[in-house]
């Protein structure tokens, strides 16, 4: 008898995968897919009706070359069916089935420009801008003072204020007919030093009507924004007016406008009039601001050292703000926010001052303002995006790159500051300080955290490699290690919401991260970053879809005409060749809620772009049966996710999830209506459910064997920072002052029976003698308490306490095993030397993003795809301006 083997067979535009007794010869495929290609091509063009569809077990193939590669992606409509494309060369293309059929737009868009104005040179689409309340209403921004407007989500378009040119424009959230637009000055486009060169801001009330009305309301703008985000229900609550509009500006400016830098005479302010009164002033110095779910920030400049800010934060829809308290007295330059979607902040803060390329992430507690130092040396880049990524979908889990140990020794702007192929020794141990230099040798390493950010491990390697051979590697070395978004030459790390558990990632096993192509290969796992597979020899740009049921791959480094496929979370993976010729694949994308099952590929070919959309909606026969009832004869599953140190015990964040998902080998559909269930219990206390309060530190354990895990050392107060702990008299009159010994729960961890407690006392300078007794009694108390839960649970002192009633596991997690923090550091950053204020892209106070609000720049891991845009707070670059600037350039996008 014949061995069947799995064959992948080619007809017209489609792939069929199925069982075949015999491969045919690789030549003879290619062959016949190439002669249908071109006949396709020749043929007389379909109608959108007469398009073929999918048969039963196949997919389907649809090339499109465009004029130039794509630029930028937008997906509108209920179900983000409508696509648009914009290239480099600045064409607009539509279509209205995921990206099947393509409809170009520019020479409509000419036309309807050049009849309005009676100018043949209309120009370009360098910019398109969906309405956030309407979808129907999009505007296109162009290049030479034409721009358009179409309230029928693109088709029909009809000019837009002929004559100015628009530098950004923000339609209102909620009134879908109120715009803001920000516009240079004619005399910003010349090259001399004079001239009346000023941001101006203007608002319309009609800008769906044919001839909307501009009014000037503010000019020497920085930064605006209206106060209702239509995204985030907090800031839509009804004491904020509709009207509320927030903008940074210079008070009291006149002549050329400054750009680059801080500056002191930038103010945030906001007007409940559209500016027809004096606004009022929100932050004095303050330069750049940013919305993040219940929480608002503002750079602050400080008064004295203009190259220095602060980062204020508000929980309370702007009314107060409170100065982020963070532990170590550094010298603040910009900041990225990476993360609020779990009730408190990751913050990275760049200490160091201009062209270093790390931070450190800090943590707070559920106000946004107390922070404790989760991890140090982070991976940054210039532009203020992070090495740093919430697996998606799930609680709790973050996948972070730092710097295990740095040689500041001859500097190198242009090294990433990967270990060289020689294998140099390491030098220094990273000690923090305040104007370090970028690296030459940096040894990067990649960690995960399953308690938001309180400790961190390395990712555990996987057994066997692509090949089925087992990975050998040294115990202390023996981890995986993946690229983030800040290294572009590889993908990085990415889950989306609606794939629970699924992380895709290109990295290496060993003991540093490498960057060398033939090092580099890509990794899969199925329960959030816990455990990993080596899926594939070599770098993949990858995609999700239909809720983690597809994943979609293809080469990255070399001009292809293959992609791979799974159905079954990376049991067995299927190839096929989706075109004729070999392109430079940039990326795979799909709607933004990743559960549809249409993908795009898109990529270059001698000059041109390519879109390929790749349909696999008909590789199974029916849709997923059974989510009610998971179990053997369901086609669903329950899983609850678990961190690494539990010992099999599955809480995270003090709960136990259990969340209903596809088995792997269910050959169906989940479907784009399809929606998870998740049942909740709550789990007892341990370790993992603390972090060190403000002030502590964790006194690391292990710290010779870094790769071994340990258990979790106690959190000790920092030096330096004693008298700052209990300082009740340094906080509002009115308010209360919570006294821990060192512990505070997780934010958003819902434990139960607490292994730290902690007491509250009034704020306040009247505390008396007696009142500051009972104060350091309970504090002793608490301090005291937290040292024998402590000792109960550790290995070297647990048998002390076997008979009086303490025991359990003890929570064991691997230190990163870094040296201490100094926290006595010099500042010799001159605070006189402007220029080198960080010259930094002005969108990321410092925003670009990791998820769900994305950033429409064109960057490795998905143009409008389920992955997050980081929030950075930075100032402007410096340089000249003029009406052709990138909006990356000026205006920080508000949106979260």
């Amino acid at each position: 008898q014949t061995q069947s083997t799995w064959g992948i067979w080619k007809s017209k535009m489609t792939v069929s995968v199925r069982r075949q007794p015999k491969r045919p010869s690789r030549c003879l495929v290619v062959a016949v897919l190439v002669l249908l290609i071109g006949s396709a091509t020749a043929a007389p063009k379909k109608t959108k009706s007469e398009l073929e569809k999918p048969k039963s077990g196949q997919v389907l193939i649809t090339p499109k070359v465009i004029d130039s590669p794509v630029d930028d992606i937008k997906w509108v409509g209920a179900k983000s069916e409508t696509v648009f494309v914009k290239t480099k060369s600045g064409s607009l293309y539509r279509s209205d089935d995921f990206g099947r059929a393509w409809v170009p737009l520019l020479s409509v868009l000419q036309a309807t420009g050049s009849l309005v104005s009676g100018h043949d040179e209309v120009g370009v689409v360098s910019k398109l801008v969906v309405s956030p309340g309407e979808q129907d209403l999009i505007v296109a921004i162009g290049t030479k003072n034409h721009h358009w407007i179409s309230n029928d989500r693109g088709k029909s378009w009809r000019a837009l204020n002929e004559g100015r040119a628009l530098h950004e424009i923000m339609i209102h959230p909620l009134q879908s007919r109120w715009a803001l637009a920000s516009s240079w000055t004619p005399d910003c486009t010349n090259e001399s030093e004079e001239g009346y060169c000023v941001k101006e801001l203007y608002m319309t009330k009609n800008l769906a009507e044919k001839k909307p009305l501009w009014e000037k309301i503010s000019d020497y703008v920085v930064q605006f924004s209206w106060a209702k985000q239509v995204d985030n229900p907090f800031w839509d609550a009804p004491e904020i007016p509709v009207e509320r509009i927030i903008v940074s500006r210079f008070s009291d400016a006149e002549g050329k406008q400054k750009v680059g830098g801080w500056h002191q005479d930038v103010d945030t302010v906001f007007s409940d009039d559209f500016f027809k009164t004096a606004p009022r002033i929100l932050m004095p110095r303050g330069n750049k601001f940013l919305f993040s779910n219940n929480f608002m920030f503002v750079a602050q400049v400080d008064a004295k050292k203009k190259t220095e800010v602060h980062l204020m934060v508000s929980n309370d829809l702007g009314r107060t703000f409170k100065e982020a308290m963070l532990p170590f007295k550094l010298s603040q330059h910009s900041y990225t926010i990476l993360d609020t979607s779990e009730g408190s902040v990751f913050l990275h803060v760049n200490h160091y001052g201009p062209n270093v390329n790390y931070g450190i992430i800090y943590t707070s507690d559920a106000t946004g303002t107390r922070f404790t130092l989760s991890l140090d040396h982070n991976v940054r880049n210039a532009d203020g995006q992070c090495d740093f990524d919430k697996v998606l979908g799930l609680e709790g889990i973050y996948i972070a790159n730092y710097i295990e140990e740095v040689d500041v020794e001859d500097e190198d702007d242009n090294n990433r500051g990967i270990k060289n192929d020689k294998g140099n020794k390491r030098k220094g141990s990273g000690a923090r300080k305040q104007n370090a230099k970028k690296a030459k040798n940096q040894y990067i390493r990649t960690v995960v955290s399953f308690d938001k950010g309180g400790n961190w491990r390395y990712l555990a390697a996987p057994e066997k490699d692509a090949d089925g051979k087992t990975i050998a590697c040294p115990q202390e070395e023996c981890s995986l290690n993946l690229h983030g978004i800040t290294f572009q030459q590889f993908g990085p790390f990415y889950s989306t919401e609606n794939a629970v558990g699924v992380v895709m990632g290109t990295g290496n096993v060993g003991d540093y991260l490498r960057s060398r192509t033939d090092e580099v290969n890509t990794y899969f796992s199925r329960d959030g970053g816990l455990t990993w597979h080596e899926i594939r020899k070599g770098s993949y740009i990858y995609e999700i879809g239909d809720h983690g049921g597809l994943i979609v791959m293809a080469d990255d480094q070399k001009a292809t005409k293959e992609i791979l496929f799974t159905w079954n979370e990376g049991l067995t993976w299927e190839i096929f060749e989706f075109y004729n010729k070999e392109i430079e694949v940039e990326n795979i994308v799909i709607e933004p809620n990743a559960t549809a099952q249409q993908f795009l590929v898109y990529g270059t070919l001698e000059g041109k772009g390519v879109i390929v959309q790749l349909d696999f909606s008909k590789i199974h026969d029916r849709d997923c049966e059974g989510a009610d009832a998971p179990g053997e004869d369901s086609d669903f599953e329950l899983w609850s996710p678990s961190g690494a140190s539990l010992a099999g015990r599955k809480c995270l964040m003090g709960r136990q999830v259990s969340y209903t998902r596809r088995k792997q080998q269910s050959a169906c559909f989940n479907g784009q209506e399809y929606e998870r269930r998740e049942l909740v219990k709550n789990c007892d206390c341990t370790e993992e459910d603390y972090e060190c309060d403000y002030g502590y530190e964790r006194r690391k354990l292990n710290v010779d064997n870094k790769a071994k895990v340990g258990e979790l050392g106690p959190c000790v107060a920092i030096k330096g920072m004693e008298n700052n702990i209990t300082n009740a008299a340094n906080c509002p009159i009115g308010e209360m002052f919570e006294v821990t010994g060192g512990y505070r729960k997780v934010p958003g961890d819902s434990c139960v029976n607490d292994l730290h407690t902690s007491y509250t006392v009034p704020c306040g300078g009247g505390v008396g003698h007696a009142g500051w007794m009972v104060l350091f009694v309970l504090l002793a108390i608490v301090v005291l308490l937290g040292g024998i839960t402590y000792a109960s649970r550790s290995a070297k002192f647990k048998h002390l306490f076997g008979n009086i009633g303490f025991g359990g596991g003890s929570a064991k997690y691997a230190p990163i095993g870094r040296a201490g923090v100094d926290t006595a550091v010099e500042d010799d950053y001159d605070e006189e030397e402007e220029g080198e204020a960080e010259l930094l892209r002005d969108n990321v106070i410092m925003g670009y993003t990791q998820a769900q609000n994305r950033d429409t720049t064109v960057t490795r891991r998905g143009i409008e795809s389920a992955s997050k845009p980081v929030n950075a707070i930075k100032p402007p670059p410096a340089g000249h301006r003029s009406n052709s600037y990138d909006d990356d350039e000026d205006d920080f996008d508000p949106r979260v």
